[in-house]
């Protein structure tokens, strides 16, 4: 089974779906959960203004709006998926 790769290139990526994801809805899940989860957007994009300003200047941070950040988190999720979909379909060596 794990000579599966010379015949199909895209053995690996199909079998790390089945084994992880089982289908696309639970991988888009997992997805939104490590990008929602545990990462403070406004905390890194506050640091960084914070540490790129011009002296004197002073910090303006807003955060996106919920809607705004939940449609962004959505969209980096599907592309996960989209990614990970696309590598079961190859089929070069």
């Amino acid at each position: 089974m794990l000579v599966a790769i010379e015949d199909n290139p895209g053995w690996l990526a199909q079998r790390f779906f089945a084994e992880r994801f089982v289908d696309r809805g639970t991988l888009e899940r997992a997805a939104r959960t490590v990008l929602s989860g545990g990462w403070s957007i406004a905390g890194i994009a506050a640091k960084f203004f914070m540490d790129n300003r011009k002296p004197g200047q002073a910090a303006v941070v807003r955060s996106p709006s919920e809607t705004v950040l939940n449609a962004e988190i959505q969209n980096a999720a599907e592309g996960f998926a989209d990614a990970i979909e696309l590598a079961k379909s190859w089929t070069v060596r």
